[in-house]
């Protein structure tokens, strides 16, 4: 993550001499009564170190934590995470059910991906060591709190899978003469060893027990670890397509187009004790994504199309039963744990948007998890425990539900930013970056407005969503907004009524203001307007600073302050572009932000 050279030496010199602080930002560095919550800062912790080296005390919230690839093993929860500052990084954090305890697996500067958990152990593709041998496999071993590298061999290896004592991978560190192979750890010995290095491409790979699997051109092959033997699971038919494998301790099954001038996609099964194939869905229109767990295979279906669009079916091994699981428009994503299958459903699209949905095996009983306005998606089940990503905040959380279509609560922290909604009470003052999402935003606002808490809406619509942005497109205080296109100097100039005003402490408002290093232009700041005949529009607004000659939207405001009817203050400043990560921001921008928070702190 970048960071300024001119905070750092601000911190620096500040434990030379306390004099130094005053010097480093506008107003005399020892902060006021009171305490500051930076909520949504595009950088991630820019401001708040900021704040903090001129003596003010500030809880940061990073802005909009996205979730993804959630997945769920017995009592853990794994999870991507984006809360980590800027958005080319990621973390992985983990969630133990049986104690709602959230703890972080890896938050390094790096992009770890495709998240899978078996018991104790957890895996991961890793760039760390991207310089050197491009992506890697590391994991985790919950019970010591131990990361460790599963492989750091030249080349690319992707898509791990965890099954008990074993890691298996993708790999292409012989693709000059063998292709992609795959390859597996062995965790209790520490030990390394090749599954199959045959030419060609060997994707895929999956695994239960002492058994892996993969798919290699259109045939599919297995690996037995205990004998340590390679047998052919389906072969034959150079243009069939076999994919989208999985398997249990008793079967594998994957999609086969081995009919597909009649058919389409069908489901296929092996049963690993005999050897035979067992045809499970062989009809018209197209079946995905088959899943088997227990005695049962769940699988996406399109038979039905024309009606219901596509829906989710599922398969009784030992009877050799089908069950239909059809309702109106789509159902997809499947997830089974052979009591309940889950999956996301559209049947109330557009009211709520994308539900969760589950059917109960022994009741026979088809019922929503979670149908909240919103998008939830992605649900995976283990024990009864149902776990799935939520947009209903504006950000993509983790749900879980230990009491399917009882309970949910959501173990992720767009938490930490409903943490300060909660005891917006305990601040002097809000800084709202342009971070966070529409819905945050105004709870937020809504929050310290009926507190009285003071606010600083800070950043450009450029950039993300700030707070001035947000109450214009929600009709709040007859206000508009305009963008200024990026590429001019970013500059402003302070007003007959703002030139005086504490903002600019310090600050030389004799002429242009520049709020960027010499020779940058980037330019891309925000102007707020009101209409003074909208009976919502603030008696008292004030334009402190509008955009300089250089700017597109010259004179338009780009400060403004004004008075909510419950008496809070708030100032909307489109002046503060983050677009660059504060890279670009000369002394003048800095200290003008202090100036402003010193001003609204109580």
């Amino acid at each position: 993550m970048k960071k300024l050279v001119l905070i750092y030496s601000c911190i620096l010199v500040a434990s030379i001499a306390m004099a130094a602080v005053i010097s480093c930002g506008g107003g005399g560095g020892g902060g006021s009564a009171g305490k500051v919550a930076v909520v949504g800062d595009h950088s991630g912790d820019e401001l708040a170190v900021f704040l903090r080296s001129q003596g003010v005390t500030v809880d940061n919230y990073d802005g909009r934590p996205d979730s993804s690839s959630v997945r769920i093993s017995g009592d853990y929860v794994v999870w991507e995470d984006s809360r980590m500052p800027g958005y080319e990084d990621q973390a992985i954090y983990g969630y133990r059910v049986s104690t709602a305890e959230q703890f972080v697996i890896t938050d390094d500067s790096y992009i770890p991906y495709g998240v899978v958990i078996d018991g104790d152990y957890v895996a991961w593709g890793d760039n760390r060591n991207s310089a050197v041998s491009q992506q890697d496999i590391y994991a985790y071993q919950i019970s010591t709190d131990t990361i460790f590298p599963v492989t750091t061999a030249p080349g690319w290896q992707y898509f791990p899978q965890v099954c008990g004592d074993y890691i298996v991978w993708e790999d292409n560190r012989n693709e000059g003469t063998t292709g992609w192979d795959i390859y597996a750890y062995k965790i209790s010995t520490g030990t390394e060893f090749p599954v199959t290095t045959d030419s060609g491409f060997q994707l895929g790979p999956r695994c239960n027990g002492n058994i892996i699997i993969w798919q290699g051109s259109s045939n599919l092959y297995a690996f037995s670890t205990s004998t340590s033997t390679q047998f052919t699971v389906v072969s034959g038919g150079v243009t069939t397509q076999r994919d989208e494998i999985d398997i249990n301790e008793d079967y594998i099954v994957w999609t086969d187009t081995r009919d597909q001038g009649a058919n389409g996609f069908d489901i296929y099964a092996y049963e690993l004790s005999t050897g035979n194939e067992i045809a499970i869905a062989v009809t018209t229109g197209n079946q995905r994504w088959p899943i088997v767990k227990g005695d049962y295979i769940v699988w996406t279906h399109s038979r039905n199309s024309d009606t219901s669009g596509i829906d989710i079916y599922a398969y009784q091994i030992s009877t050799a039963t089908e069950i239909p699981l059809v309702a109106t428009e789509d159902q997809i994503g499947p997830d089974t744990d052979g009591e309940y299958i889950v999956w996301r459903d559209n049947r109330s699209v557009p009211v709520t948007g994308f539900d969760i949905y589950a059917y109960s095996i022994s009741t026979a009983t088809t019922f929503p998890v979670s149908a909240d306005p919103g998008l939830q998606f992605l649900p995976r089940i283990d024990g009864g425990n149902i776990v799935w990503l939520d947009e209903s905040k504006g950000y993509v959380d983790v749900f879980l539900s230990t009491q399917p279509g009882i309970t949910k609560q959501n173990i992720t922290p767009g938490k930490a930013i409903l943490d300060v909604i909660a005891n917006v009470g305990d601040y002097g003052m809000i800084l709202l970056g342009d971070n966070l999402s529409t819905t945050t935003s105004l709870e937020l606002f809504d929050a310290a407005d009926a507190a009285g808490v003071n606010m600083l809406g800070s950043g450009t619509a450029e950039t993300g969503e700030p707070l001035g942005s947000t109450l214009s497109s929600a009709g709040r205080f007859g206000m508009s907004y305009n963008d200024n296109d990026p590429g001019t100097p970013m500059e402003i100039e302070a007003t007959l009524s703002g030139a005086g005003h504490s903002i600019f402490d310090g600050v030389n408002t004799s002429g242009v203001i520049p709020l960027e290093n010499a020779g940058v232009s980037t330019g891309d700041l925000t102007v707020y307007f009101t209409d003074a005949g909208d009976p919502d529009s603030p008696g008292d607004w004030t334009i402190l600073a509008t955009m300089g000659p250089a700017m597109i939207f010259s004179n338009d405001p780009a400060i403004v302050e004004f008075t909510t009817p419950s008496g809070t203050r708030v100032i909307l400043d489109g002046s503060a572009n983050t677009s660059d990560e504060y890279d670009y921001w000369n002394q003048t921008r800095w200290d003008m932000l202090y100036n402003e928070v010193s001003y609204l702190i109580d």
